[in-house]
């Protein structure tokens, strides 16, 4: 998912899963939101999900507060950072948690390459107007 929105509504049988040795990879702007009291219940035991370092949306769950996001990444085998297993000091170094805990994102996202490029043109195109 690397945009748009999915929505938990506030019904105790919803959840994120994957299964059956799926991968959910969550990238670009994508939002995942869950309302208050919605289960927080992420992945099959068969299935990850994967968080890429170009990940600039945001991850809310309303009934989350003070380290759940963290207790969830770090002892949940099936929640990964660019494929692999994450860790206290992964978790640490690499995701914010803000909203009092229950809103989850990436400490410094990595551009999109095309964000990337498009900027890198922009700025040879002002430093060519600026020679002239």
């Amino acid at each position: 998912m690397s945009g748009g929105e999915i929505e938990l509504k506030s019904d105790s049988s919803n959840f994120i899963s994957t299964a059956n040795g799926g991968i959910m990879n969550i990238s670009g702007s994508a939002l995942l939101n869950a309302a208050t009291g919605a289960a927080q219940s992420m992945s099959d035991p068969n299935g990850d999900i994967d968080f890429a370092p170009n990940w600039t949306g945001e991850w809310s769950v309303g009934s989350f507060s003070g380290d759940a996001w963290k207790t969830l990444f770090t002892t949940d085998p099936s929640m990964k950072y660019e494929g692999g297993n994450i860790d206290g000091a992964t978790f640490d170094s690499t995701f914010t948690i803000s909203d009092g805990g229950q809103t989850l994102s990436l400490t410094n996202p990595i551009p999109e390459p095309t964000s990337l490029a498009l900027t890198g043109l922009a700025l040879f195109a002002f430093t060519l107007g600026r020679r002239r």
